[in-house]
């Protein structure tokens, strides 16, 4: 039977290769009901040869173009062996991506039979290369290696390349001058995108993810507060700062007090000071420490997702900032902790501090922290939505937020000094309507900054005077009435022998964007 059908198919495809369109289609109706046994069979062979190897897999791939314009997926990838009439014992095994279609007929039009008059007498890969046909299979380059050889022949009816092959000579190149009619080939460049069905990315999409518990944690975050507060001592003018920063938090309502909790069903976070001398307001900073492992060795840090990345590249930020002629600069006052924390997520923000008689207290924050890994991606993410909220009614404050802050520092400008303006007071307005104050405000001419409090400037007498000119921006020194960057290094500590840990600390001192 199997004998009778594929004879029968290959006598039908020889007719139809060489009848017009109409005979055809005569010819497909008459062997229709032949055509469609074939495939049939041959869908039942590849059913028993999959005992051992599949005949395919499911995937999901793409193929591209030019203009990198998605032509076709693939959902299928089969393997096979490739092997050459001429050299039985020779076989290649590999794979390829099905598709419903190729790339048509190739040539895109039958060679003219005269210009290949002189060709010589070669073993050619495909005899019938000059006629316009069916592509079934394309090579990538990954097989070449595997089948060329190394005959070689040139000017081959004046234009053309010949390379030898496992499968017999292959042609390439020009064969008309005739700009209208060239034969058309292509490029194209297959992109893999998974080997998991979309079935299984459903379900794992659906499927909850494993819910972490944390240990115990007030202990080791009384023992670390001791610690501190010990170090403290030593400097009783930075205890006093300390102090005072942390009973700010209490003041501003951005930490409550509550009853001590020594289960795993909440998170002590240890603290510590961090001293910026060169600061202009803030010279202490308060560092929360979420990757403190608990009894488990887990941390908070390792149960939060940190989110996407939404900070915008720091050395474009600047360069896009020197296309303005007049530029402005300006900091959210306390940004983080502007951004309320939902109250079903403060227990995993707990804090020990003493109170004002001397008692170590246990507390909540209550607003973003710093040194929780999510919180660069909480605030960012703030200030996307309010970009979008205010468009309508502040597009340039839209414009700015989303394209010029580098996290809490507004890097922006205009072409105009009325435009800088305008844009100062819209973005004043957008972000005092999300309780996000600017402070600190500084620019390269007077006349933009006539509008904010002098208190809200980063000096009264900014811009003045030269020296009280200078401000620092994202780790860098900028000079304002001459609108120049540069570097201010540190002074060296000597020492007798340097290691490691001293070079990296002095060059981190010279440029640290925080």
């Amino acid at each position: 039977m199997w004998t009778d059908v594929e004879a029968e198919y290959k006598a039908c495809s020889a007719v139809m290769a060489d009848e017009d369109p109409e005979i055809q289609a005569d010819i497909r109706e008459t062997y229709g009901e032949c055509y469609g046994v074939f495939e049939q069979c041959l869908s039942d062979l590849n059913a028993q040869l999959a005992t051992s190897i599949p005949p395919f897999e499911a995937i999901q791939a793409q193929v591209a173009g030019l203009n990198q314009t998605v032509a076709a997926k693939a959902q299928k990838r089969c393997h096979f062996m490739i092997g050459a009439a001429s050299r039985p014992g020779l076989k290649i095994e590999t794979t390829a991506y099905v598709l419903p279609q190729l790339a048509g007929n190739l040539p895109s039009y039958p060679i003219p039979q005269h210009f290949l008059d002189n060709l010589p007498n070669l073993q050619l890969a495909d005899p019938s290369f000059h006629r316009s046909s069916q592509i079934d299979v394309l090579l990538g380059a990954d097989i070449l290696p595997s089948i060329l050889l190394s005959g070689f022949q040139s000017a081959i009816c004046g234009s053309l390349l010949g390379q030898e092959t496992i499968f017999g000579w292959v042609l390439s190149g020009p064969v008309s001058a005739d700009s209208a009619r060239t034969v058309s080939a292509f490029t194209t460049k297959l992109s893999f995108n998974s080997d998991v069905r979309l079935e299984k990315l459903l379900t794992k999409f659906w499927e909850c993810p494993e819910k972490v518990e944390l240990g115990h944690s007030r202990s080791a975050a009384q023992a670390q507060f001791l610690r501190n507060e010990q170090r403290l001592q030593r400097n009783l003018p930075l205890k006093k700062q300390y102090d005072s920063v942390i009973q700010e938090y209490l003041e501003l309502g951005h930490m409550t007090a509550v009853r001590p909790s020594h289960d795993s069903g909440h998170f002590y976070l240890p603290h510590h000071a961090v001293f910026k001398p060169d600061s202009t307001t803030t010279k202490l900073r308060v560092v929360f420490n979420a990757s403190s492992p608990s009894s488990n060795g887990k941390s908070l840090n390792d149960t939060l997702h940190a989110g996407p990345v939404l900070q915008s590249d720091l050395t474009m930020q600047i360069l896009r900032w020197r296309v303005f002629r007049y530029v402005f600069n300006a900091d959210i006052n306390k940004m983080y902790r502007q951004i309320q924390v939902a109250s079903q997520h403060t227990p995993y923000r707990r804090i020990l501090f003493r109170d004002r008689n001397g008692d170590v207290c246990d507390y909540e924050l209550t607003t973003v922290t710093f040194g929780v890994n999510c919180a660069p991606y909480l605030a960012l993410r703030f200030l996307k939505q309010l970009a979008q909220e205010v468009r309508p009614q502040l597009p340039m404050a839209s414009v700015i937020l989303e394209s010029d802050m580098y996290v809490d520092d507004v890097l922006a400008g205009a072409h105009s000094q009325s435009h800088a303006i305008s844009a100062i007071a819209e973005l004043r307005e957008a972000l005092d309507s999300a309780g996000f104050p600017l402070r600190k405000w500084t620019a390269n001419h007077k006349g933009v900054l006539r509008d904010i409090p002098v208190d809200h400037l980063l000096r009264a007498d900014f811009l003045e005077l030269e020296e009280s000119s200078i401000a620092k921006t994202l780790g860098i020194r900028w000079q304002a009435s001459a609108d120049e960057f540069f570097f201010s290094p540190p002074a060296l500590n000597e020492r007798k022998s340097c290691t490691k840990r001293n070079v990296l600390s002095q060059i981190a001192q010279l440029f640290d964007p925080a």
